[in-house]
């Protein structure tokens, strides 16, 4: 059982490591061809994510959960300027990639090279100092919280403060209620 659980977690730490040379990658490579960056979260930032955590598991919420009109609208049509990259990184279990894919499809119509999957919250602060090394301006869409199921909002304090000393274009929680109110 132990051996089991070392090559698991060895694994895991070459996934990581492997998404991370990847999108280091694709970002120089980006550069070339864009000025400016943005990044957005999925649950509860591009997807209305939190209503369905009590009442279906995991894989069920991320094939039926509604994109967020107000981000929808925000990322369609950031997508669509001429010199900017759009991007998603999201904190998802590596198994739910090919759901995670299947709804991007559907509900951003994005190319499925700006997929960014990491294992947590903390896993997405190298990303943004890559990303941060190529280009000058870029907006962060992340609501950085948590626990929205249980009626008690928390927030990921520790990496919302590293996000600001990044000195990046931050849109936390409550900007994303105000643009998702906007009609």
């Amino acid at each position: 059982m132990r051996i089991k659980i070392f090559v698991s977690n060895i694994l895991y730490f070459f996934k990581k490591k492997y998404n991370l040379f990847v999108f280091q990658k694709h970002i120089r490579h980006e550069k070339n061809f864009f000025s400016d960056i943005s990044i957005f979260d999925l649950d509860n930032t591009l997807a209305n994510t939190y209503p369905l955590l009590k009442n279906y598991n995991l894989k069920k919420v991320y094939e039926i959960v509604e994109p967020h009109q107000g981000m929808l609208a925000l990322f369609m049509m950031q997508k669509n300027q001429d010199k900017r990259l759009c991007l998603i990184l999201t904190a998802r279990q590596f198994k739910y990639r090919q759901i995670t894919e299947n709804w991007i499809k559907s509900n951003l119509q994005s190319d499925l090279n700006s997929l960014f999957i990491v294992p947590s919250a903390f896993d997405k602060l190298p990303y943004l100092k890559i990303a941060k090394k190529y280009f000058k301006h870029i907006n962060y869409y992340d609501d950085l919280s948590y626990n929205h199921e249980n009626y008690d909002i928390k927030f990921y304090d520790s990496i919302i403060s590293e996000v600001r000393k990044m000195k990046i274009n931050y849109f936390g929680y409550n900007d994303i209620i105000t643009i998702n109110s906007q009609k």
